[in-house]
């Protein structure tokens, strides 16, 4: 289902990682990836700075073990490189590439001391395939594939890729888990109804997901819009549904998608995978 990109090859599921192995001598052969030594369950664990220098191993995110699927998983990252709903500045379609070149190096959270990988079995599982050349065929690809990613409830952790992918990625969560929450940080609030005619593009996923009832309104929360619009209208949904309701709730289980724009909060969220999925709290390591 999905293929695992490096250095402009594709590599199929575990024979790709056995043929970049094989260029290594045996003498000198060391593991790419290591694994937990906990008896019960074996984790995979992130090879970090003070193991592997910096620019060596596979540039997977965190250098942690490459999948094909999402089997024993509890979370993984993915990439979904698309920039054909842009109208600017394109080239977003290299960032789930680059935010793995310099993804973070140490696994533990200073501000909390949660290490996740002692926790949640994790790997890198590659990148969506996507037609780069037909954006709704596009978002037909990334919905599928993502509909099997979550299928034995893995938690995915994207790598963009325009903000047009949180529409697919949307529709594939609510045929889960219903409609979900949002934590959207952006300038921008991508409640547009169409773009020069277009209803699917990066300025409209969240127009799309209201209308389809993607989401729970009542749990989206937009944080960072600039004051400047093209008309006093641009916002009147959002303001509508604040206006309506309470602006804060508390209890429940939480499924929420969290769109970033910034490589750390990857991690941050896999520190955090409690809050969102509490069913899923382990004992240990977890503050």
């Amino acid at each position: 289902m999905l293929g695992v990109m490096r250095s402009s090859v594709w590599w199929q599921g575990c024979g790709g990682r056995v043929a970049w192995s094989g260029l290594l001598r045996t003498q000198d052969a060391r593991p790419l990836h290591i694994t937990s030594p906990a008896a019960e369950k074996k984790l995979n664990q992130p090879v970090v700075a003070n193991q592997m220098t910096r620019p060596g191993g596979i540039a997977s995110f965190m250098r942690l073990p490459i999948q094909s699927d999402t089997k024993g998983l509890d979370a993984c990252f993915v990439g979904v490189p698309l920039d054909a709903g842009c109208s600017n500045r394109s080239g977003t379609r290299f960032g789930p590439r680059y935010i793995r070149c310099e993804s973070p190096q140490r696994p533990v959270n200073q501000g909390t001391g949660v290490n996740p990988f002692l926790t949640h079995n994790v790997a890198d599982i590659g990148d969506v395939w996507l037609n780069l050349y037909n954006l709704p065929e596009a978002c037909r690809n990334i919905r599928e594939q993502y509909q099997a990613i979550i299928n034995n409830n893995c938690i995915p952790l994207t790598m963009g890729g325009d903000h047009t992918i949180t529409y697919p990625i949307l529709q594939a969560m609510k045929d889960k888990y219903g409609p979900v929450g949002l934590i959207h940080v952006d300038a921008h609030p991508d409640l547009q109804d169409d773009v020069f005619g277009s209803k699917i593009c990066h300025g409209t996923p969240f127009k799309r997901a209201y209308d389809e009832g993607l989401l729970d309104c009542s749990r989206v929360i937009q944080i960072g819009l600039r004051g400047t619009g093209y008309s006093s209208d641009d916002c009147d949904i959002g303001r509508s549904l604040v206006s309506g309701s309470k602006r804060y709730r508390r209890g429940g289980s939480l499924h929420a998608i969290f769109s970033f724009s910034v490589n750390d909060l990857l991690f941050q969220c896999l520190c955090r995978l409690e809050f969102v999925f509490p069913e899923r709290k382990h004992e240990k390591n977890v503050h």
